[in-house]
């Protein structure tokens, strides 16, 4: 285990910092009150908890989380988006079957409940009804 609790975030951070002049904008910190952009060199406090910005992907202008992109391990719980059922993510299983693998293909799969119906809110706004 590494001496320090960031060590591994600290190896990209210091990616990122061959890469850009100003990594930290690549970074988000927890200090007991959800996550925030990071606004300045980060110091990798112990009490604190830091992670690189979930990628995003805009629709129709809305910023949606990246879908999933690789094969995860079977048995991986996710959220596949659905435009023709009452519920707009549906929450199944990895199973690496044919189905699986074509939704994945489709880009519409999400490790989480919330960026499944982030995403298809955003799909949904092209055929929102003005009022």
């Amino acid at each position: 285990m590494p001496a320090h609790k960031h060590a591994d975030l600290i190896l990209q951070y210091a990616q990122d910092a061959m890469e850009t002049e100003t990594p930290w904008e690549r970074w988000e910190v927890n200090s007991g009150f959800g996550w925030v952009n990071c606004c300045y060199l980060i110091q990798f406090y112990h009490v604190h908890e830091y992670r690189r910005k979930p990628k995003v992907i805009i629709i129709n202008g809305i910023e949606v989380p990246e879908p999933m992109r690789i094969v995860p391990p079977v048995g991986t719980p996710y959220f596949c988006i659905s435009s023709i059922d009452t519920d707009i993510a549906i929450p199944t299983k990895w199973m690496d079957t044919d189905g699986d693998r074509r939704v994945l293909s489709r880009g519409i799969c999400h490790l989480t409940e919330a960026a499944a119906v982030k995403h298809a809110e955003a799909l949904l706004s092209f055929m929102k009804v003005q009022d």
